[in-house]
């Protein structure tokens, strides 16, 4: 009877233990599968970030080649415009020379006509002085004709190589800053800078300053030798970011002596939406002296603003010094 209780309480205890054994290992195998499960998803995650901080990166470069694309294009432009420019002043010049001589032989044709009928005037009386006047008169005349026509056709080259009138406009730096370097430079002009205005260090093959924050920008002071009308000449462009508006979107307000000049200005957006460097001018009343001007970023800025270039230029008319 003992044997058979022992046997019992054997096999009771067995079958305890197995059952216990039993839920260790479902405990072990259900932390073994959240384990996996955690290690999984934290791959997972990870590989995202991976991939997203990729693409990023792609975008980034693509960005930075579209903006130096740009950059290259329209040194191109300027260059093509200096060339014709140039072609311009040649043109000019051979105008210029070309009158002159005409000028010179008409003036020796007439010496030369004086010359020949004063003895006649001796001789034959009014008659031939009459005729030396209208030599006279009649060089004059042509010298006349063939300086409008160099005028004229000095106007029309311009015409047709930069689609102007031939009125002709010439304008004089009379001071200016310089944003290329991290050093900034220039003449009559001392630009202080603000917090959030830097220099643009991650892209130095293009040289400029940028304002990095909203309502951040700089200010500063420029000098002019006498009151009156100038022009400011501002090179600048806004950054390109697809997210934003505009595929970026970096508004300034510009003032010169506490008055606005621009409100809320986006390059970009007043250029066709290009994000290259390009350049804008605004007229200005300046008085003899120290002046003042400032540059803010608009709070709804969603890029950075560059700027590389400022000058105060006096813009003088060919045909007003003239007169």
């Amino acid at each position: 009877m003992y044997g058979d209780s022992d046997d019992s309480a054997q096999r009771e205890w067995q079958r305890q233990q197995e059952t216990a054994e039993k839920a260790w290992r479902e405990r072990d195998e259900a932390a073994a599968q959240h384990a996996q499960s955690a290690w999984r998803e934290q791959n997972e995650q990870a590989a995202r970030g991976w991939r997203e901080r990729d693409e990023a990166c792609q975008r980034s470069a693509a960005d930075y080649e579209v903006s130096v694309r740009e950059t290259l294009r329209q040194t191109d432009e300027k260059r093509e415009k200096e060339q014709r420019e140039e072609a311009a002043s040649e043109a000019k010049d051979r105008a210029h020379r070309a009158h002159h001589d005409h000028w010179n032989q008409v003036s020796s044709s007439s010496r030369a006509d004086r010359a020949e009928q004063r003895p006649r005037k001796s001789e034959s009386g009014t008659h031939h002085g009459s005729s030396s006047s209208d030599g006279s008169l009649f060089g004059l005349l042509v010298g006349a004709a063939m300086l409008i026509l160099a005028f004229l056709v000095l106007g029309f080259v311009k015409s047709v190589l930069f689609g102007t009138s031939p009125t002709m406009h010439v304008t004089k730096t009379v001071s200016y800053a310089d944003f290329s370097n991290p050093l900034i430079g220039g003449d009559h002009v001392r630009i202080t800078p603000r917090h959030g205005f830097e220099y643009n260090s991650r892209f130095p093959n293009i040289g400029s300053w940028r304002i990095v924050v909203p309502g951040a920008g700089f200010h500063g002071t420029f000098v002019v030798p006498v009151s009156g009308r100038y022009d400011l000449v501002v090179t600048h462009l806004t950054s390109l970011e697809p997210s934003c508006p505009g595929r970026g979107y970096s508004p300034v307000t510009i003032r010169v002596n506490s008055n606005i000049v621009a409100a809320n200005y986006d390059a970009a957006a007043d250029h066709g939406g290009t994000h290259g460097m390009v350049t804008d001018s605004w007229p200005i009343v300046a008085h003899a002296g120290e002046n003042t001007f400032e540059w803010i970023s608009g709070g709804s800025a969603c890029t950075h603003y560059w700027i590389q270039r400022i000058e105060i230029q006096s813009a003088i008319d060919n045909n007003e010094g003239q007169s």
